[in-house]
């Protein structure tokens, strides 16, 4: 794996995100292995960041093992307070998607997502001036549809 006991942030973040794109193409073994081995790392490394999102990865495979009450104990790990904005809403997605309908929960956490990002799309729009009116505007419309596609599943 790693050559040392604290390798950089970004390997181990990399290391997760292929295990991911493995387990999505039939690798689960492997994938989860990666998965795993970068969520063990990042917490060695307390990179809460990085232990977030292999977290996320973690749940989103569970998921797709039809492992809801793992995905959601996996989900639970991650504490609010120490992530924001993207890791934010992905988790409460990722936590309602476990949930699925088993509770009017699974709603809220969806609706959490969904603010979450409206919120991130405003601070973009309030953010920019004239001469990015023409990227923040492409970039508002690929952010209403992201919220879209929140709202819908």
């Amino acid at each position: 794996m790693w050559t040392d006991d604290l390798p950089d942030p970004a390997s181990v973040e990399a290391r997760a995100y292929v295990g991911l794109i493995d387990a999505l193409r039939g690798r689960i073994a492997s994938g989860r292995a990666a998965i795993e081995s970068s969520l063990a790392q990042a917490v060695k490394m307390r990179q809460v960041a990085i232990e977030a999102r292999c977290r996320i990865f973690l749940a989103q495979l569970l998921l797709r093992e039809k492992s809801a009450s793992d995905a959601l104990r996996v989900l639970n790990e991650i504490k609010p307070d120490t992530v924001r904005g993207e890791l934010l809403a992905q988790s409460h997605y990722w936590r309602g998607m476990a949930l699925g309908g088993i509770t009017g929960e699974a709603n809220t956490e969806k609706q959490r997502a969904k603010t979450l990002v409206e919120e991130a799309l405003r601070s973009c729009l309030n953010a920019t001036d004239r001469d990015f009116s023409r990227v923040a505007t492409s970039n508002a419309s690929l952010a209403r549809y992201a919220v879209q596609r929140i709202s819908f599943r």
